[in-house]
């Protein structure tokens, strides 16, 4: 299966309103609506110190380049922080789609009727 990427755009464990629980809800939804979630704030905290200067402003600057492979940026809760901020106007520099988790569920049940009325 050939699944498109989507990028987590979501508060990390550290920030306003953020946890790993969330993050992980938010990339099961992904996962079950056909997507490959990329969500850094899960994967980098691994191997990264990011009270290192040096090692935070790597992770930043890898997760732009995993954003930039991405075919959907998904908003997800309901506060966006500075990262978060940064990365929407990224995609948007990019024309990168964004869109909500709302969203695209949606899209999912719309292209879900449409096929069904196909049948």
């Amino acid at each position: 299966m050939n699944r498109p990427f989507a990028y987590v755009c979501a508060p990390t464990s550290n920030e306003l309103g953020g946890s790993n629980k969330k993050l992980r809800t938010y990339c099961r939804k992904l996962y079950d609506l056909g997507y490959l979630p990329v969500a850094p704030q899960l994967l980098f905290p691994q191997f990264i110190n990011c009270n290192v200067p040096i090692e935070y402003n790597d992770s930043v600057s890898m997760a732009s380049d995993m954003l930039r492979r991405c075919r959907v940026v998904v908003v997800c809760g309901k506060n966006n922080t500075e990262i978060m901020t940064s990365e929407i106007e990224l995609a948007r520099r990019l024309g990168i789609v964004i869109t909500t988790l709302d969203g695209i569920e949606r899209i999912g049940e719309l292209l879900q009727s449409e096929a069904d009325s196909e049948d």
